[in-house]
This record gives C-alpha cells, structure tokens and sequence, in this order.
C-alpha cells in the first residue's frame, strides 16, 4: 500500500488527502531486502519498474547497479 501511494499508482483518493503529495515515479524507487510477498502482491510488482533487490543471501553488488 505504501509503495502504491509513493509512486502514485494506487490508493488515488488517500493520496489526494495528502498535502503537497507528489508521486515518485517507479523507476527511481529501489525495493531492497524482500523476502517475500503476497501473492496478489507479486503481478503488480513484476509489472511494475520497480528495482527489486531480493532478501536474505544476496550480491552486494547487486546494491550498486539499483
């Protein structure tokens, strides 16, 4: 819900309740450390042009590019 609200792509009637709210366009917004997701979760974010940097044992290089 949050991301959805922060990069403006969801939740459009709370976001309007939001002084001076102004959206983060996806591809600036680095999602690091998931473990997991919820599966109605997981089709939205694969769409998405979110960076997505996964959980638990990772490249720290991965870190770098995203």
């Amino acid at each position: 819900m949050g991301l959805r609200i922060l990069t403006g792509t969801g939740y459009r009637h709370l976001r309007g309740t939001i002084p001076g709210f102004a959206a983060i366009p996806e591809p600036a917004v680095v999602l690091a450390g998931v473990r997991d997701v919820e599966p109605h979760q997981r089709a939205p974010l694969a769409a998405s042009a979110l960076e997505q940097v996964p959980g638990g044992p990772y490249d720290p290089a991965a870190l770098g590019p995203a």
